[in-house]
């Protein structure tokens, strides 16, 4: 018997808010198409020695901490791997609610094509303390790293997130969510349309 139905809940409910608001998977993927569109534009700007569009003011916080553009194109990236992290969370939720083996094939494509995109988004969500080298996952080797590092190889058309042996390449990632994000939807609309038995 379903989970939702022995704690006398509505099934339906339980689906239509795993489709909905931020637990969507439209929505975060939507989230990280806006990164990377803001991504592109910074990295733009840099590669042609223009000011970043965002940047306005040389005095402000990125001048400050003397990241200037770039710090704006690193905290880009930092929120995109967050939206990244929200679907991840989310395709868990779908194992327990849609086709289990289906969702674990989709998780699994992603992982091939981002292996340390969840790793990389734990690290970076704990840079203080991996900076003053008190960072709790040793295996990764990222103790004293007190930046975001991301290096804009315009030749590739990649851009690299780097934290000791964690690489990530955010088009990469970006694309491998997206189509993580489409593949949840089509999981829920089968189970959603398979007759009930």
């Amino acid at each position: 018997m379903d989970s939702a139905v022995e704690a006398g809940r509505d099934p339906w409910e339980d689906e239509w808010l795993l489709r909905a608001f931020h637990s969507s998977p439209s929505y975060w993927s939507s989230v990280v198409e806006l990164q990377l569109r803001r991504i592109e534009s910074g990295a733009e700007a840099l590669r042609d020695h223009e000011p970043h569009p965002e940047h306005v003011d040389p005095f402000d916080g990125f001048g400050a901490s003397m990241t200037h553009g770039h710090g704006i194109v690193d905290v880009d990236v930092y929120f995109l791997l967050i939206a990244v992290r929200h679907l991840l969370e989310l395709s868990d939720h779908y194992a327990e609610r849609f086709d289990r083996d289906c969702v674990r094939e989709a998780r699994a494509a992603f992982d091939a094509e981002a292996p340390d995109a969840k790793n990389m988004r734990d690290v970076l969500s704990h840079l203080t303390e991996y900076a003053v080298r008190k960072g709790k996952r040793k295996q990764f080797n990222a103790d004293g790293q007190a930046t975001i590092q991301v290096g804009l190889d315009h030749e590739r058309g990649e851009y690299d997130v780097r934290a000791g042996v964690l690489h990530v390449e955010v088009r990469r990632t970006a694309r491998a969510a997206i189509a993580l994000a489409r593949r949840l939807n089509q999981i829920a609309s089968r189970t959603s349309s398979a007759p009930k038995r």
